[in-house]
């Protein structure tokens, strides 16, 4: 990350979050021959996954309209069309194999079909003594899943946050902050159907509470 003083009254902000690469090791649990993976016979097999999560970029700007007042702004891009599918790698021994050592014998697919998403923020806070602090914000974050590819793995919608917060200095060099944030996601729906004729519907109505706290001290 960089900052940089714009001006005397302008700080402005680049974060860059990298990819990171997963590979996790488990098993799978068969209790029925599974139609979509024919060599999934009932058993236990042992299953890896593969996956990346996606990089980000985060813009933000802070403004001192007084010695009091500040103004915060940001954006932040994150590349979530790297999230395809979720596939597991089964690895047995298949009937023809006889003593032959495993080899991926059956995977497990769920499309994702994500795509890149953008967030929105702003804030505020105010200085109202020399020890207390008010703070206030709101985001708008946009959902990375879409309405063919949804699952009950992940329903999620678009969500909007508010949030408000307290800081209180102590002492010169020690900082207490707590905070509350609300949130408040799109109400999504999930239509899925597999290869045995059964299907899921449902409408998912989501919100969370937050409460967070830290200590801050200066040496």
């Amino acid at each position: 990350g960089v900052l940089v003083q714009a001006t005397d009254t302008t700080r402005v902000g680049l974060t860059y979050h990298s990819k990171v690469s997963y590979k996790l090791d488990g098993h799978t649990e068969v209790s029925a021959p599974a139609v979509t993976s024919p060599l999934l016979a009932t058993g236990r097999y042992d299953a890896s996954l593969k996956i990346d999560t996606p990089e980000s970029y985060d813009l933000s700007v802070t403004q001192d309209l007084t010695d009091a007042w500040k103004l915060y702004g940001g954006a932040t891009w994150t590349r979530w069309s790297r999230l395809k599918d979720i596939t597991v790698n089964n690895k047995g021994v298949t009937a023809a194999g006889g003593g032959a050592a495993p080899q991926i014998v059956g995977t497990i697919s769920e499309p994702q079909n994500w795509h890149d998403t953008w967030a929105y923020a702003v804030g505020t806070s105010y200085q109202v003594t020399k020890q207390v602090v008010l703070r206030t914000g709101l985001t708008f974050d946009q959902s990375p899943t879409n309405n063919t590819d949804r699952s009950p793995r992940i329903p999620t919608g678009d969500r909007t946050i508010f949030s408000v917060g307290l800081g209180y200095a102590v002492m010169d060099n020690m900082t207490v902050d707590l905070a509350y944030s609300y949130l408040e996601e799109e109400s999504s729906k999930v239509n899925k159907s597999n290869a045995l004729g059964s299907s899921y519907n449902a409408k998912y109505e989501n919100s969370a509470n937050g409460f967070g706290g830290s200590v801050t001290y200066r040496f």
